[in-house]
């Protein structure tokens, strides 16, 4: 297996002790029939699957003769049924069936969809997969417009228009004639298109193994929660991460020099003989964020045993990215640092020995072709996410503050979470309570009782603008140095747009069994589809921290 099953104190960590075991019974009970009630359908010839499209359904012989019984004579159904041989017809496991091909070929691929069990497991590290809500699509590709402007909503970059007139003299000109009327209003629009995406994973057991496990446990149901738990969490990255652009390095120059601040670098002591620089998007590439093509940076020094190496000219940075790297050559041993910071003076803290230089020719793996556009990608994008800011500095009070009075004064935005990592809510609570004795004002709510040790963290902010409490909340893979406000819905119900950010897919979430062409049974899970931002201006981000 590909993976470790969840035990079940992770997969119903948010449920009562005492209800754990009842929970996880149902679950197995629920994936359990799911997967009976898809082998007994590809049996009977109810389903198959198609590539893009999902789950297939059309009608039995069974049922069929069952639709017959209603309107034909019973000689006439007597001679179907002879005409089809039903006995012969067969609703068992044998060794032709349902697997009648062997080895290539469709007739033993069993689809089964899992909707009953996703209602099941809610693991809470799903967090953006389980307040983005999903909607059923069609075709490759979803295309959505929208009016983001118009005169005097001070949006989308539409002029403010004076709509004080005069009739006696006031002429508006409309069609080439010009009429006696106020004056004519402007607008701004967009069109988008997002092109849906195929996901998905694998795993298998070996025959070997299920038949030592028969009296134990059942391998395949294991091997079916791993490989589900395995796809969620994939989508969860994907929909915070994915990016399917590349990070555009176009006119981009970079100086690095000796950091003297820096005595605990991991660098060793000699002359370096080369210097690269490229910049971090959210992309995840083997478990690692993507990269830019990287640019030679000028650098011509020697470092003395552990001291640092910064950014001290820099120009061009690309607007999405989220953090700088560092690489540099000495002669032939090379080492790599990586600065949230992407402004002169980032500086990484340690350095590491990698086996290769990244390439100045073809990028890094900044993006996927393969992949739709993330929370964090789309928030970066000028033009398209609403507030950004690239703070290149440590976290204060005010800073969330200040982000909240922007999306509020620019488009009447009022967030409803904010998502970022552990050591960010955690310095940002530490700026708050140093700054008791200022003008800033917050509440400690104290929850325990005798013998009980307490301490603080940060669980809201109070929007100052519209006195709402904004939640504050971790993210286990967000990328360092990085803060997603996000508003699920608009403030004004006539919108037309129900929520700002959806999943649309023609297929969600199924799960395949595939043929057994040799002594393995063989599962997948497969997703067709993609993130639509239909308000992205309502939401905003805060990159490059340094915490």
């Amino acid at each position: 297996m590909a993976i470790v099953a969840p035990s079940i104190n992770e997969m119903f960590d948010d449920v009562p002790q005492n209800e754990r075991a009842a929970k996880f019974l149902k679950y197995t009970e629920a994936l359990d029939k799911t997967l009976l009630e898809g082998l007994t359908a590809k049996m009977r010839g109810e389903t198959g699957f198609e590539r893009r499209t999902g789950i297939t359904k059309s009608a039995s012989t069974s049922s069929a003769l069952a639709l017959l019984e209603k309107t034909v004579s019973a000689d006439q159904l007597s001679a179907v049924r002879s005409a089809l041989a039903t006995s012969d017809i067969q609703k068992e496991w044998t060794l032709s069936n349902p697997l009648s091909v062997v080895p290539f070929g469709d007739q033993g691929l069993v689809p089964y969809d899992l909707s009953p069990v996703l209602q099941m497991i809610v693991p809470r590290e799903l967090k953006l997969r389980n307040v983005t809500p999903r909607i059923k699509g069609m075709g490759t590709a979803l295309n959505f417009r929208s009016i983001t402007g118009v005169s005097g909503s001070a949006s989308g970059s539409v002029a403010n228009l004076q709509t004080f007139f005069s009739s006696s003299t006031t002429t508006q000109t409309v069609g080439g004639i010009a009429w006696n009327r106020p004056p004519a209003i402007s607008y701004a629009a967009s069109s988008q298109t997002v092109v849906y995406c195929e996901e998905g994973t694998s795993d298998s057991v070996t025959m070997q193994a299920e038949y030592a496990g028969q009296g134990y446990t059942s391998l395949r149901s294991l091997s079916a929660t791993a490989n589900l738990w395995s796809g969620l969490l994939g989508q969860e990255r994907n929909f915070l991460g994915g990016v399917s652009t590349a990070l555009s390095v176009a006119g981009a120059a970079a100086t690095v020099v000796l950091d003297s601040t820096n005595t605990t670098s991991g660098l060793p002591s000699g002359a370096v003989t080369a210097g690269y620089v490229t910049w971090t998007t959210g992309e995840i590439v083997n478990g690692l964020s993507g990269e830019s093509k990287a640019i030679t940076a000028t650098a011509s020094f020697t470092t003395s045993a552990g001291e640092g190496v910064k950014v001290s000219a820099l120009t061009a940075v690309p607007a999405r990215a989220l953090a700088v790297n560092i690489y540099l050559n000495y002669s032939g041993t090379y080492y790599k640092g990586t600065s949230p910071l992407t402004n002169v003076g980032a500086s990484p803290a340690v350095y590491s020995v990698v086996t290769a230089l990244p390439s100045t020719s073809v990028d890094n793996g900044s993006f996927d072709a393969n992949a739709y556009q993330g929370y964090i990608d789309a928030f970066s994008t000028s033009g398209f996410g609403g507030y950004q800011q690239s703070l290149n500095t440590t976290v204060g009070i005010d800073t969330f503050d200040t982000a909240l009075t922007s999306l509020y004064t620019s488009i009447q935005a009022d967030p409803d979470v904010i998502w970022t990592t552990p050591s960010i809510r955690s310095a940002f609570g530490d700026a708050l309570e140093t700054a008791g004795g200022s003008s800033t004002g917050f509440r400690i709510n104290y929850n325990g009782g005798e013998g009980v040790a307490l301490g603080t963290f940060i669980t809201g902010i109070k929007n100052k603008t519209t006195g709402k409490v904004v939640a504050l909340e971790t993210h286990r893979y967000m990328p360092a140095g990085v803060a997603l406000i996000h508003s699920y819905s608009v403030p004004f119900p006539d919108s037309g747009v129900s929520n700002t950010v959806e999943y649309h897919a023609p297929i969600d979430f199924v799960s395949l069994e595939w043929p057994v062409t040799d002594l393995n049974y063989s599962i997948s899970n497969y997703s067709y589809g993609a993130l639509a931002f239909r308000a992205p201006a309502f939401s905003g981000i805060v990159k490059n921290i340094n915490n």
